[in-house]
């Protein structure tokens, strides 16, 4: 990410406030908070940037990020033992091999399974409270 302007051209969630008065105001984000100025509120605030480390998708994004990681891992093992079973097996083998390489491609397809179930809509509010 530090090659990439992601961030500061391309995140969407700039949150502008303008009808708040009061010179500092705090923005909660799920559980963390951060105080503001009129100027940068009404100049807007960049939320992915300002609360990267602390907001509500985080945790959801490192469990999926962590899982897509362990599937990995598990496929390349996967696909290598099927590749020398199929490769390596001798005629009197062959049924067996098959059956072991049927459970561990139906084993892959579960790990997958598990990534898409850790993908949900994730609720989340923002406040903005003068102070």
């Amino acid at each position: 990410m530090p090659f990439l302007p992601f961030k500061p051209e391309l995140n969407r969630y700039i949150l502008v406030v303008k009808s708040l008065n009061a010179e500092n105001a705090r923005v909660t984000w799920g559980s963390a908070g951060k105080r503001f100025t009129k100027k940068e509120r009404e100049a807007g605030i960049n939320l992915a940037d300002v609360f990267a480390d602390s907001n509500p998708f985080s945790v959801v994004f490192k469990k999926v990020e962590d899982a897509v990681s362990a599937k990995q891992a598990a496929e390349k093992a996967i696909g290598d033992t099927v590749d020398f079973l199929e490769a390596n097996t001798d005629a009197k083998d062959a049924v067996l091999v098959k059956d072991v390489c049927r459970k561990l491609l139906a084993r892959r397809e579960a790990l997958r399974e598990d990534v898409r179930a850790l993908v949900v809509p994730i609720r989340h509010m923002i406040s903005v409270i003068a102070e």
